[in-house]
């Protein structure tokens, strides 16, 4: 291991304060734009995860809104159909077809009952992982 001494001045003559000073100044400027460099480092990253996140946002809400329309697709036609099932029931005189009709109405409209389900993935991470602070816009 080696030791390394001090230089020593010419002449045994010690150090001024300014030397010192110049010393003591260097090093406080290389610690402070080490620690500025890595802020920077660590902004730039969060924004790069805010923006990852935001896009993912989007695209569950997208998924949610593919899904929405489905199901509501889905329960107009039920609603039809169990229009049509109480309009048939409502006469009087029943035939085998009109009773055909009804078990069809019933069948299609009424023993399926779709849902809605929304996409929490990002959300989740979000809350999870501690970074809503990412999330700098509040709308």
């Amino acid at each position: 291991m080696e030791v390394h001494h001090h230089p020593q001045l010419p002449n045994g003559q010690r150090k001024r304060v300014k030397e010192y000073f110049l010393e003591f100044l260097m090093i406080f400027l290389a610690v402070t734009m080490g620690f500025l460099a890595e802020s920077l480092r660590e902004h730039l990253n969060d924004n790069s995860k805010e923006k990852q996140y935001i896009q993912s946002f989007l695209a569950d809400l997208q998924l949610d809104t593919t899904n929405f329309r489905n199901v509501s697709t889905q329960l107009f036609r039920n609603l039809n159909g169990q229009d049509s099932l109480i309009g048939l029931l409502q006469k009087k005189n029943f035939t085998d077809s009109m009773i055909k009709k009804c078990y069809y109405y019933f069948m299609t409209s009424s023993v399926s009952i779709p849902l809605v389900t929304f996409s929490e993935r990002t959300m989740g991470q979000l809350i999870n992982s501690g970074n809503m602070r990412l999330i700098r816009k509040k709308v």
